[in-house]
């Protein structure tokens, strides 16, 4: 999103958190993986089972001095990745919000903005990934900080939308003429909805005003017809049956189960007959190595991620979009990203003919 040509001062602390993120999480699944492996083994011998929970790991970790500094470096990191971003586009604030507002001639798309939206509290008072001022503060600089803090947090690997482009390749074939993605953000899955299926009309929408300014920069900047709009994934205004496919991108880790519940009962809502509901998110801790998942809880407390827990170890989604009314579910691991694998980890269902 960002167009503006930072210092190289600034560049070089970027380089450096991405580097420091790379050396934490190898020094995690590496070596402390080991440790975990050695210290199961004791575990197994005195208690006759394997540690597995996340209580029961931590247990054996809590007085670890590697673990404690590595978690300590992780949030730390965090922190400074943040601050980073902050501070390098400060100077530029002026410059990149008349950017993000400035009206563009002859849309390929459209943006419709709803500054009255209440949004749910989950959402107003969680300081996703402890980004300062939360995901929809800060102004329309939130967007510009969210955009340039996840090009960091994933190393710099999310600026060919590579992972939304192997999830979007991956809904089955079928005859989508009108496609709806859900919690859009920076516009990333919509663009590949739209590159994948580029005869279909596309919509997205997301709570948050400053993210869809930038969403609907990325895609006219690309020349891709995509509608953007202000809503609430629980309750739409677009009318029944309206959507042959609705798609969603790392938003449900983000909800509690029961709005989780709520909106796929709004998609079912919104899909005709014979529709289909993707979703992509992390990989559930059922399908990961314990230790894996032992770290991944670290993130409930840890970086703002309120509804980790609740949604990948204590909800099955098959069953709630069984429960919701979809037919035909299943699951699997699209595996498109070398930082965690089996991610995005895609649930499907079939709104029934």
């Amino acid at each position: 999103m960002q167009s503006i040509n930072l210092p190289r001062r600034e560049e070089a602390m970027f380089d450096f958190v991405v580097s420091l993120k790379g050396a934490v999480g190898q020094h995690v699944y590496g070596k402390m993986a080991q440790q975990y492996r050695e210290k199961a083994s004791e575990y197994q011998a005195e208690h006759g089972k394997t540690p597995t929970t996340p209580e029961e790991i931590g247990e054996l970790f809590k007085d670890d001095l590697n673990y404690n500094f590595n978690r300590c470096t992780a949030r730390k990191s965090q922190e400074m990745m943040w601050n980073s971003v902050i501070e390098a586009y400060q100077p530029y604030e002026a410059e990149l919000v008349s950017e993000l507002n400035r009206p563009r001639e002859n849309p390929e798309g459209s943006i419709s903005l709803n500054p009255s939206l209440k949004l749910p509290e989950y959402l107003a008072k969680n300081e996703f990934h402890i980004q300062p001022g939360g995901y929809y503060g800060k102004g329309d600089m939130s967007a510009i900080h969210f955009d340039a803090g996840g090009s960091l947090y994933f190393r710099k690997t999310t600026a060919d939308f590579r992972v939304q482009k192997a999830l979007a390749a991956a809904v089955p074939a079928g005859n989508y003429k009108r496609i709806l993605d859900l919690g859009c953000s920076d516009g990333g899955s919509a663009i590949a909805l739209k590159m994948q299926f580029p005869d279909a009309e596309v919509y997205a929408i997301d709570a948050s005003g400053p993210q869809l300014k930038g969403a609907f920069k990325n895609t006219e900047d690309r020349g891709l017809a995509i509608h953007f709009s202000q809503q609430n994934v629980e309750q739409t205004d677009f009318p029944d049956g309206y959507f042959d496919l609705i798609s969603s991108y790392i938003l449900f880790h983000e909800l509690p189960r029961e709005a989780v519940r709520k909106t796929l009962r709004e998609g079912l809502r919104l899909l005709r007959p014979g529709g289909l509901f993707i979703c992509g998110d992390v990989t559930p801790f059922r399908e990961n190595e314990p230790f894996r998942s032992f770290i991944s809880s670290w993130e409930v407390k840890n970086n703002g991620e309120a509804f980790w827990r609740e949604i990948l170890e204590d909800t099955h989604l098959p069953t709630e979009y069984q429960n919701a009314g979809y037919a035909n579910v299943r699951e699997f691991g699209v595996a498109a990203s070398k930082l965690s694998p089996k991610f995005p980890w895609a649930t499907l269902g079939y709104k029934p003919e």
